[in-house]
């Protein structure tokens, strides 16, 4: 229905979970694992308020009823979903890396939204450098589609594994990232995103690296570190500092990734059939009509 409820291969996960075919889904799912300190900022603003949003963690939720938004319902990450359905086969090794990837940002011309990639400004070779520093080989690095041309040359120098899980429309793509974080013992991030909770989720040792933490301003290997992940990383150093080492305790890790991926909202294949309309035959429609618009009216420009 919305744009992004085929980003990461979501829909398709929760479709696989509740045994039916992939069908548009009345409502809007929200399409990241957010840090604490990124749902405290963060609001919904929604103008149309009769069409579920679907978010992950109890304080996102109990944030939303606070504030008196309509139609929030807490139903937990999709790879908690995917956790429930794959088995994991591999002999863990090695260290699995992800440096920093690009996004989007939007521009109204007329009345169509176009959204543009946003080029990232990274240290990839003192990054790789603090890598193979702290961390043990062998080392593969995880990136994005769409930066694979851009940044895939400062790994391949250093002879690394390089691997990618698709673009955000792969509907394998939460899958392909399940398979290669089970296969790894570490993990290194140089940012707060949804794998570093899926890593912690499935038991990696995970690290944030960063050029210096040593005085109260922390250097990055972005150099366009926003407002917001200055906010995070500082609030992690007090709360959790070990996670800048490395030795951030596995099972703390764990519950902090359950907290963050509500854990406690995973539901039953029928509960979550019903409540993303696909047991009513008129949401099914209504979903189909409003996907077609907002194919209309969102254009991605890569």
């Amino acid at each position: 229905m919305f744009i992004d409820n085929n980003w990461w291969g979501h829909k398709y996960i929760l479709a696989k979970y509740c045994n039916v075919d992939p069908k548009p889904i009345f409502g809007s799912i929200q399409h990241g694992v957010y840090s604490l300190e990124e749902e405290k900022n963060w609001r919904l603003g929604r103008s149309f308020q009769k069409i579920p949003f679907f978010c992950f963690s109890n304080f996102f939720y109990k944030k939303c009823k606070k504030e008196k938004e309509k139609n929030v319902k807490a139903i937990g990450s999709p790879f908690l979903y995917l956790d429930k359905i794959y088995t994991k086969k591999h002999k863990a090794n090695g260290t699995l890396v992800f440096p920093a990837h690009s996004g989007f940002y939007k521009k109204k011309i007329g009345f169509i939204y176009k959204y543009y990639k946003n080029q990232i400004s990274f240290d990839h070779d003192n990054f790789i450098n603090n890598v193979e520093k702290y961390n043990t080989p062998p080392y593969t690095v995880s990136i994005i589609q769409d930066d694979y041309q851009q940044i895939s040359k400062y790994y391949k120098r250093k002879n690394w594994k390089i691997f990618t899980a698709g673009n955000r429309n792969n509907k394998l793509f939460l899958i392909n990232i399940y398979k290669i974080i089970s296969k790894h013992k570490y993990a290194v991030f140089c940012e707060f995103t949804s794998a570093l909770y899926y890593c912690m989720y499935l038991g990696l040792k995970v690290r944030m690296a960063v050029k210096s933490a040593s005085s109260k301003n922390i250097e990055f290997f972005n150099n366009k570190t926003s407002v917001i992940e200055k906010e995070i990383f500082k609030s992690y150093k007090k709360k959790y500092p070990e996670i800048l080492s490395g030795r951030l305790n596995i099972n703390l890790a764990k519950n902090i990734a359950k907290d963050r991926m509500g854990y406690n909202f995973i539901k039953s294949p029928d509960e979550l059939k019903n409540i993303l309309g696909w047991n009513s035959t008129i949401k099914i429609f209504l979903a189909k009509i409003i996907s077609i618009m907002y194919k209309l009216k969102y254009r991605f420009i890569i």
